[in-house]
Formats: C-alpha cells, sequence, structure tokens
C-alpha cells in the first residue's frame, strides 16, 4: 500500500514544524495507507483535523476534565437528560 502522491518529510515538516516530524512521519507513512488515506486531498483533511485535535500534534493525551453538566451543554438530548437523571 502507498500513497497517490508524493508524501515526503519535507512536505510533512510544511505541516508538522515540532521536533517531532519525523517520527510521525514513519508513522503516517505506514498507518495512512491502510486505511485508504491515501490521496492528497484525504491526508490533508486527515491532517488538519488532527491537527487541531492536538495542538499541532503536541498534546497525545486527551483531556478528561469534563463535568456531567458541560456534557449535557454539548451533547444535550432528551434521550441522554433523562437516563442520567434516572
Amino acid at each position: 500500500m502507498s500513497f497517490q502522491f508524493d508524501f515526503t518529510l519535507e512536505k510533512l515538516q510544511q505541516i508538522i514544524t515540532n521536533y517531532h516530524a519525523a517520527d510521525w512521519f514513519n508513522s503516517l507513512s505506514n498507518l495512512l495507507p491502510q486505511y485508504s488515506i491515501d490521496t492528497q486531498t484525504r491526508v490533508a483533511a486527515f491532517l488538519s483535523q488532527t491537527a487541531v485535535e492536538s495542538g499541532d500534534y503536541n498534546l497525545l493525551v486527551e483531556n478528561l476534565n469534563y463535568t456531567a453538566d458541560q456534557l449535557l451543554r454539548v451533547w444535550r438530548s432528551e434521550e441522554h437528560t433523562s437516563e442520567l437523571q434516572s
């Protein structure tokens, strides 16, 4: 499995600007094509989403400091509200 475009470390370093870019390149080069993330558009979408979620690839652990009230504000639905109230 491979990419349908020239995916290089130099290109990735334009997006991931921290010192871990080479490590990310090695991992992404192996994993992304396995999940059909192999076109320029798909890789761009994946990288942009994961860059936002990881603070530009600096945060690798999810902050789970959520309260029930915060979760209800974000994910409010009648089904979940009634489940939490019972």
